[in-house]
This record gives C-alpha cells, sequence and structure tokens, in this order.
C-alpha cells in the first residue's frame, strides 16, 4: 500500500490526499466520516481532502440520503500529473522571462553573484536562450579551438538574434569564413561587428560572452560545460576587460 500511495503522491498530491484516493479506490465510495476513520484525519480535514480530489477529477460527489464521495478512473492521475507538469513549464516560462525586475531590486540591495552551470548541448541551449531572452547587446571573445556543437542549435540561436535586432560585438580569430561572412554582408546582416585577432591570440576551448548583468562560459571541448555568472559587478569588469581587449587589437591589427 506505501507503493501505491507514493505513487499517487507522484501526480501532486498530498501525503493525505493520496491516503483518500486510496481509501476511495479500495470501498468505492465514503462519507467525510468514514474516511476519517479509515485515514486517521479529523472530519473538519477529510471534507478539505474531498473538496480537493473533487477539484483535481479524482472524486466525484454523490448525494444520496447523506453525501459521499466516488474515486474517477485512475487515468485521471495521469491527467492530473500532465496539467501540472504544463503548469510547472509555463511557470519557469514566466519566471525565466521576467525575472530581470526582481534581480533589479536584489543587486539593488546584494551584491554576492548567482551562478548556474550546465552540461552537455542543453547547456549550451540554455546560454543562448537566455542570452535571446535578455535582449541586450552580447559581446563576446570567440574561441580559437574547433567548436563542436549542433550545427542546428547554432544556425537556430542566430536566428533569434537576427529576429530579435540583437546585436554582437565580438573579437574573433581571423579565419577565412569569418572574412567571407563579412565581405558577404552577413555580417551587416547579422548586425555582427567583427574585431579581428590573430588565430593564436585566444587559445582556448572557452568562449566568453557578456550580456546584460551576465557573464556566460561556454566550453566547447569534450565536457561542454556551461556556467552563467549574474553580477552587474562582475559583467562591468569582463566588459572593461573585452574593450580593452578590442582597442589593442584594433590598434595592433588589420582589420580590413
Amino acid at each position: 500500500m506505501d507503493d501505491q500511495i507514493s505513487l499517487i503522491k507522484r501526480a501532486g498530491l498530498s501525503e493525505a490526499q493520496a491516503k483518500a484516493y486510496l481509501a476511495l479506490i479500495q470501498h468505492g465510495s465514503l462519507s467525510p466520516a468514514k474516511l476519517s476513520e479509515q485515514i486517521g484525519e479529523n472530519r473538519t480535514n477529510c471534507y478539505a481532502i474531498l473538496d480537493k480530489l473533487e477539484k483535481y477529477g479524482l472524486a466525484e460527489k454523490t448525494e444520496d440520503k447523506k453525501t459521499t464521495y466516488r474515486p474517477t478512473h485512475p487515468s485521471n492521475l495521469e491527467t492530473l500529473a500532465e496539467k501540472r507538469r504544463r503548469a510547472l513549464s509555463q511557470n519557469e516560462k514566466i519566471i525565466k522571462d521576467n525575472i530581470s525586475s526582481i534581480l533589479d531590486v536584489y543587486y539593488t540591495h546584494n551584491e554576492a553573484p548567482g551562478s548556474r552551470i550546465y552540461q552537455g548541448l542543453e547547456g549550451i541551449r540554455e546560454i543562448y536562450d537566455d542570452i535571446v531572452r535578455t535582449g541586450e547587446t552580447q559581446y563576446f571573445i570567440r574561441s580559437t579551438s574547433d567548436i563542436v556543437t549542433s550545427g542546428d542549435l547554432l544556425r537556430d540561436f542566430r536566428k533569434k538574434l537576427q529576429s530579435k535586432g540583437i546585436e554582437t560585438v565580438a573579437l574573433t580569430p581571423d579565419t577565412k569564413v569569418g572574412r567571407e561572412n563579412q565581405q558577404n554582408g552577413t555580417d551587416e546582416r547579422m548586425k555582427f561587428h567583427r574585431t579581428w585577432m590573430p588565430k593564436d591570440a585566444f587559445p582556448s576551448s572557452t568562449e566568453v560572452t557578456i550580456y546584460g548583468n551576465k557573464v556566460g562560459f561556454i566550453n566547447y571541448g569534450e565536457t561542454q560545460t556551461s556556467i552563467i555568472i549574474t553580477s552587474p559587478a562582475i559583467a562591468s569588469a569582463m566588459k572593461l576587460v573585452f574593450t580593452m581587449l578590442q582597442n589593442y587589437w584594433q590598434a595592433n591589427y588589420p582589420q580590413d
């Protein structure tokens, strides 16, 4: 029985609600008073529990001589779990899209940075999506290592940047493909502003991206580890480092 209660709880029910639903299944129908005897909850709590089960679509009220409740089909547990999953997913999206206002208040009174670590291609996707959500110009230092990532993932990211009108200011290694993109107008269409640097200037598999109050590090090597640090102070410091490097290479490396 404990295994069955644990399973029912996975649909989002409390311990008492799970016990009540299982009791209804076992007995066919129960009044609040009889349910109280079965699950060890007081009668007032049982009224509230049964009301919740009815709202969840797991119980139906019957009106004969006295009010009783009968269980609905257990397949409704799947429906309830799916509804909760969708609601949680929607809430996650709403929080991600609107958390900036809360962060502004937080950093008015606190300086401690926040950080998130991800693994694999999904981690890279998370940083890409976060850049798009933030909607601010991104400044990044392109890795000189071969990028081990899905071409579709990168293309989708670039399309989103373009559709949102998000500008990119980049320090990139001097490559044939990069020069072609600059000459054929791809960079201009993408609002991609390059500063060239020698191929060996940044010999790292990790790319650095600064956007809004955040700094992202994407390791495109075998581990594909991604980190987002949220901190106005750290982002500002990294932006200064970026600007110093940009000024140096503009003055000391051919840009045309």
